[in-house]
């Protein structure tokens, strides 16, 4: 099995991928920008090197659309959010707006993409 974790740096999506882990999935897991991204969650539960990393911009259809058809993930989970909480408050529409349309995105491409396999 293979899961998708959008979100894998945070405190969820780490213990997720661990747990799935030791059920034996693949675990690709995505950040807003991999390459740059500390992933201290991973390091800090000894499963940084298990994690297939990836850079997926949730609002962005073709970057959600040609990662989930080129890994071809049985799973997707979406814990990808703001990371600011203080943010979330001060600018409550935008957090809405963010969540709603990633939301749609993931939705729209994993549709398009179960009609071409």
């Amino acid at each position: 099995m293979r899961a998708l974790i959008l979100g894998v740096g945070g405190q969820d999506g780490s213990y997720l991928a661990n747990f799935l882990f030791k059920k034996g999935y693949e675990v690709i897991g995505s950040s807003r920008d991999a390459e740059i991204s500390q992933f201290s969650n991973l390091k800090r539960l000894g499963i940084y090197e298990k994690v297939k990393k990836v850079s997926i911009s949730i609002n962005n259809y073709e970057s959600v659309s040609n990662s989930i058809n080129l890994y071809k993930p049985n799973e997707i989970y979406n814990l990808a959010e703001l990371s600011s909480v203080r943010l979330s408050f001060k600018q409550p529409i935008e957090s809405i707006e963010s969540i709603t349309k990633a939301t749609l995105v993931i939705l729209n491409s994993i549709r398009g993409n179960s009609k071409t396999h």
